[in-house]
């Protein structure tokens, strides 16, 4: 499973030992920190692994084994940023307990986090308004220091950030300007004052690779009421809006999404819909799917669920999707599993918090 960007809906309940009160975790309506315009200068290429010897022993309060492998394969890592951590991210390897990895700074937090193609992680933390990110390894040790906004990745490792007012793409050693954030707005159709914001957030909503393509996440303003949309970018630097504008009690608002694992697709959860009197639902929550040749269309709603499809307790809200490996279905986080055609299978018993760990392969 490939893991990766953006935006955070609804969060399911309280879960032990992540971000999940509402008070610390992000919401629809928070914004992305301002993309820093500076030139993303790098500093020393190793800087030595942080001392993590404060951090806590953590355990996950699931077990591996008891998760879908069509969904989270056994070989599989993580990375985990528990909220009440002293600032430490830890790796949770296929087998064992999570063992601490990497201390954020102090004086700053972590607000962007997913794998790299090649293995390392990016982390990016915020001081003040500013903005830092780091490319660390599998042992601790810091590989880059940008100031930048964070970093997105297509599937072959191309590095994608933003430069002076524009998106670079960093491959095999060079760098070249992509497009400017400029034609990213008028693409969204918002004006000179909307904010770009291309990496995953840390909590795993955005996640997976786009093999020539990846999504830009638009907000229209600074205020906590900003409409949001979904902005295509390829490797050829051409740029397409994606679905409606977000932000409205017709379009509701773009939660969790995941690309395939050949990048040709991606799943987008949203939420906050219009809800079925007659189902007695004040809101609905659909998924939706983008491909290039069918463009981008509604795929299921919760109201469309039978019951024999609906996870006990968890109901018909969800606000995550995880793609299969093998690509032929997705699972929602409140347990509901469809396939790419649309069609409902039997739902899955989940661990929340699975959700909100970054997995790589």
């Amino acid at each position: 499973m490939r893991v990766g960007a953006t935006i955070v809906l609804l969060l399911l309940g309280a879960l032990t030992g992540c971000d999940s009160s509402p008070s610390s975790a992000p919401s629809a309506r928070t914004l992305p920190a301002t993309t820093d315009p500076r030139s993303p200068q790098e500093s020393e290429r190793t800087t030595g692994a942080t001392d993590v010897s404060a951090c806590d022993e953590r355990k996950l309060p699931f077990a591996r084994q008891k998760l879908p492998r069509k969904f989270f394969p056994t070989n599989a890592s993580a990375l985990w940023a528990p909220s009440a951590a002293k600032r430490c991210l830890y790796l949770v390897p296929p087998s064992g307990s999570p063992r601490p990895i990497w201390q954020v700074p102090v004086g700053e937090r972590l607000v962007r986090l997913g794998w790299a193609p090649d293995g390392t992680f990016v982390a990016t933390t915020a001081i003040g308004a500013r903005t830092r990110t780091y490319v660390v390894d599998r042992n601790g040790f810091v590989r880059q220091r940008l100031a930048a906004d964070g970093i997105t990745f297509l599937d072959d490792g191309s590095a994608i950030f933003v430069r002076t007012a524009a998106l670079y793409l960093r491959a095999h050693g060079r760098e070249r300007r992509l497009v400017g954030l400029d034609a990213i707005r008028a693409a969204a159709g918002f004006g000179r004052a909307a904010l770009v914001s291309v990496a995953p957030d840390r909590h795993g909503f955005a996640l997976g690779y786009g093999g020539d393509e990846i999504v830009t996440s638009v907000f229209s303003n600074a205020s906590p009421g900003a409409a949001q949309a979904l902005v295509l970018i390829a490797r050829d630097g051409s740029v397409q809006r994606v679905g409606p504008i977000f932000g409205s009690a017709h379009t509701g608002n773009p939660g969790g999404r995941d690309w395939s694992a050949d990048g040709d697709a991606f799943v987008q959860v949203v939420g906050e819909l219009p809800g079925d009197a007659r189902l007695k639902l004040g809101h609905d929550h659909c998924l939706d799917v983008w491909t290039a040749r069918n463009g981008y269309r509604r795929l299921v709603c919760g109201s469309d669920l039978p019951h024999r499809a609906r996870s006990p307790g968890r109901g018909l809200h969800f606000d995550r999707v995880v793609w299969s490996a093998d690509g032929s279905a997705f699972l929602l986080n409140n347990g509901t599993v469809v396939s790419r055609s649309g069609a409902l299978r039997e739902p899955v018993d989940v661990p929340p918090l699975a959700f909100y760990l970054r997995w790589t392969e």
